[in-house]
């Protein structure tokens, strides 16, 4: 097993590692205790009531209020507070401007608790957190068929929400619901109904940014994952008569929730020297099947009805670590081992009723359209909108990866006839690998291009650009792979020479880089059979032994500073350039 510089040690009850220190392999950053701002202070005990009052009384300040939590301490969140449309929460929503200092605190909601996330923050509210980790929170799934997973399972942003030296860790949403069946054909040959459509997946593992201002600093987002998305309901049974009605087709399965470490609908994203490390979406719905064809006493036999088509509905959530709705910056930070979930599978397509010509079995060849399993999430790391500004600079986006595409199901059987038996009918075609294993792009007016953009200072760095997108960084550093509609981009990932000394044999300059190998592409396989292998192209550079051959200027964050121990942790890490890997 090759060492993991970010794995997150975790103390005290499983709600979290403490926000005091978080580890990052090359050393363990620990937050201080800060003093107070505001003209308005609110001390709490190390008790969870005391910390209900003081933000109740933070929130009716009246103007910008500070709420002191106990050093030390984990508050445990046994059951929730406040419940509205988005779901219910464990603290107080936070509708004022609050600040929440903590020394080594932790905010966790209980294991056996209802589910429900630990914070909002409502439209217009602001809410600052300082050395705290907030963990377990893990919001309701869909109650009703068709409803989704709720949003935010450690924290719902609708404002303005800044993370400071703090942590989101064991956060998660629920899943959605799964669609109702299709009500049987009655006798008399009516045809059956429809399945219903599954619903997707809570978004957002560990914050969700309704629309508003999220800025993270020095802080980390780890181990938060998303809820599935619900499955197809089942198409009804043709009824039985004269002639045998046509079963109903099956419902579509929908998407895992997006962005299990920060997802979005909207809104600004700022993260400045912190972390995404090993957050997971959820895998998309399994698409109803088709019901069968009824049977014919004098005429023909009811075709049956299709399966589900999970080709744009059952996906894994798109990306595992940050999703942008909006204009995003990550700057001096690492993306590292974040994941997407795999497309749901297809399900069985109807068989065809008997009858004097029996029924024709759903899929191409019967006559009734064949079907596509769900394609594997897209951008395991970050997963941006080609329409909005991003910059991603200083920074590294490495060994994430997309999901698997699902199983196609089998084609339906035709039925028994008296003078000809109905054909039978294609298996679905196995869904699509996800795009994008470092960095994915969605839809916009143009696909990226890479051109040299040299800045002071600097070598040239390459430059992934859109009509209105960029990343940039220093041209001697690990690189990223984005992959976007079969369009190959390198985007650099951490930093250049000039200012974090790194020698240019640990990563190859992104100029000279050669395209990804074929295999980053999405691909399918044959009908009926397991989608192939979904694996991004990696996103990181081969690594070779070297010394740093400069000094770091000060400026640069010291864990992604080129130091002896950096440089053989980073040096046994790399895997080689093209490499996919779960």
């Amino acid at each position: 097993m090759d060492h993991d510089p970010f794995a997150v040690r975790r103390a005290g009850p499983r709600a979290a590692s403490a926000a005091g220190a978080f580890a990052l392999g090359w050393g363990v950053l620990t937050v201080p205790a800060a003093d107070a701002a505001g003209p308005a202070m609110f001390p709490s005990t190390c008790d969870t009531p005391s910390l209900v009052r003081a933000i109740s009384a933070a929130n009716d300040a009246g103007g910008p209020a500070t709420v002191r939590l106990a050093g030390n301490c984990t508050y445990l969140l046994t059951e929730p507070t406040a419940s509205g449309g988005n779901g219910a929460d464990g603290l107080p929503v936070i509708t004022g401007d609050v600040t929440m200092r903590g020394t080594d605190t932790t905010i966790a909601r209980a294991t056996r608790a209802p589910r429900f996330r630990v914070l909002e923050i409502a439209p217009a509210a602001a809410l600052s957190l300082d050395g705290i980790t907030i963990s377990g929170g893990h919001t309701a799934g869909g109650g009703t068929p068709g409803a989704p997973g709720a949003d935010g399972g450690g924290i719902r942003n609708a404002g303005t929400l800044t993370l400071h030296r703090s942590v989101l860790t064991g956060n998660r949403t629920g899943s959605g619901a799964d669609g109702s069946d299709g009500a049987p054909g009655a006798d008399g040959g009516e045809a059956g109904q429809p399945g219903g459509w599954g619903a997707r997946g809570g978004r957002g593992g560990g914050i969700y940014n309704a629309g508003g201002t999220v800025t993270l600093r020095e802080s980390l987002v780890s181990h938060n994952r998303t809820g599935r998305g619900g499955a197809g309901g089942d198409g009804g049974h043709g009824g039985h008569g004269a002639a045998g009605g046509d079963g109903g087709y099956g419902g579509r399965g929908a998407a895992g929730g997006s962005g299990a470490g920060l997802g979005g609908s909207g809104g600004t994203v700022t993260i400045t020297s912190s972390v995404f490390a090993h957050n997971r979406t959820g895998d998309g719905g399994p698409t109803g099947s088709g019901g069968d064809g009824g049977d014919g006493t004098t005429g023909e036999g009811g075709d049956g009805g299709k399966a589900g088509n999970g080709r744009t509905s059952a996906s894994g959530g798109p990306p595992g670590g940050i999703a942008a709705a909006g204009p995003l910056t990550v700057s001096g930070s690492m993306v590292y081992r974040n994941a997407t979930g795999d497309g749901g599978d297809s399900g069985q397509a109807g068989h065809g009723g008997d009858g004097v010509t029996g029924g024709s079995g759903a899929g191409v060849w019967g006559g009734r359209a064949a079907t596509q399993a769900g394609s594997g999430g897209d951008g395991g790391g970050i997963f941006t909108q080609r329409a909005y500004p991003t910059r991603i600079e200083n920074s590294t986006v490495a060994r994430n990866r997309t999901g698997d595409g699902g199983n196609g199901g089998d084609g339906g059987r035709g039925g028994n006839g008296e003078r000809a038996d109905g054909l039978a009918g294609s298996g679905a075609v196995g869904g699509w690998g996800g795009h994008g294993g470092g960095i994915g792009f969605g839809s916009g007016p143009n696909p990226p291009r890479c051109s040299p953009r040299p800045r002071s200072g600097t070598t040239a760095p390459a430059v992934v650009e859109t009509a209105a997108t960029r990343a940039v960084a220093g041209s001697r550093s690990a690189r990223a792979t984005a992959a976007a509609d079969g369009t190959a981009a390198t985007a650099v990932a951490c930093t250049s020479t000039a200012s974090a000394g790194w020698p240019s044999t640990v990563a190859p300059s992104p100029a000279t880089s050669p395209a990804p190998a074929a295999g980053s592409a999405p691909h399918r396989t044959r009908t009926g059979e397991q989608a192939g292998p979904g694996r991004g192209a990696s996103a990181a550079g081969s690594a070779q032994d070297g010394t740093c051959p400069t000094t770091p200027r000060s400026g640069c964050p010291a864990a992604l500073q080129c130091t002896p121990t950096n440089l053989r942790t980073a040096t046994r890490s790399s895997p080689a350039a093209g490499d996919a890997g779960h």
